[in-house]
């Protein structure tokens, strides 16, 4: 579901997702599907206390660029 949200294709998402793993950003999870009957498991991803410290930070340098705030 995040690939079709994101439009691009599952190699792209992986190699960005182990990026984001590997600064500390976000971490993965995989485990067996309960409703499917074949081998492919679930992958839930989350941000981490630290991504979510340098996204809140990154927005906030947004606005201050949307807002003539210089840095």
């Amino acid at each position: 579901m995040l690939r079709t949200t994101m439009e691009i294709t599952d190699a792209h998402l992986s190699k960005n997702l182990k990026i984001l793993v590997e600064a500390g950003y976000a971490a993965v999870t995989k485990e067996a599907s309960r409703t499917r009957a074949d081998a492919r498991r679930l992958t839930w991803i989350t941000i981490t206390q630290e991504g979510k410290k340098v996204f809140d930070q990154h927005v906030k340098a947004l606005e201050n660029i949307a807002n003539g705030i210089p840095s």
